[in-house]
């Protein structure tokens, strides 16, 4: 639509200013090149690499109403991975952002969750194992009905189970992808 459109290039142009900004300010700790790349054929609406590694966004419009998580894991996770999983193997993705003009939904525990996530090279694999099984998270509608259908439990450890099955598009992810959606919910911003 029109208004994703505007949103979107707006959004850009703010990038492109900030990267300049960056660049012409050497009191800033910030790299000192950037690449701002639109619509990369690996996904995401923009990427920027720079030095440090890259920073992958996706961006929708949705005026008055909130972003519930399953809508999350099935439309915005998976065009974030398919840009994470490439750059994950040539430098690391330091952010995977959603930015909307519409609001999260009532999961925001669950954001906390994916930020809190220990680094993963310290994590043994299966890498879902250390999560908590028996903790259930309150969550209402859809998603704890999509879980259920898969034999999973609403817990920090069915959840990211779920997310990596929906993400890698197998009902058994390898210790491998399990690991790229790790870092990828590590660095996921809304």
């Amino acid at each position: 639509n029109l208004n994703g459109i505007h949103y979107q290039l707006l959004r850009s142009l703010f990038k492109a200013t900030r990267i300049l900004e960056h660049k012409v300010d050497p009191n800033r700790e910030t790299p000192r090149y950037s690449l701002l790349v639109l619509e990369p054929r690996t996904g995401g609406d923009h990427r920027v690499e720079g030095p440090m590694g890259v920073e992958v966004e996706q961006m929708k419009t949705r005026s008055g109403r909130a972003w519930p998580l399953s809508e999350i894991i099935h439309r915005i996770l998976p065009d974030l991975y398919r840009a994470f999983r490439v750059w994950d193997s040539k430098r690391p993705v330091l952010k995977a952002r959603f930015v909307t003009d519409g609001r999260r939904g009532q999961w925001k525990a669950v954001q906390r969750f994916f930020q809190e996530l220990p680094p993963c090279d310290a994590v043994p694999d299966p890498i879902w194992k250390t999560l908590d099984a028996e903790s259930r998270l309150e969550r209402r509608g859809t998603l704890r009905k999509e879980l259920s259908d898969k034999g999973l439990d609403l817990t920090r450890q069915g959840l990211f189970r779920y997310i990596s099955q929906v993400l890698n598009e197998s009902s058994e992810p390898t210790p491998a992808e399990d690991r790229k959606v790790w870092r990828l919910l590590q660095g996921f911003e809304f």
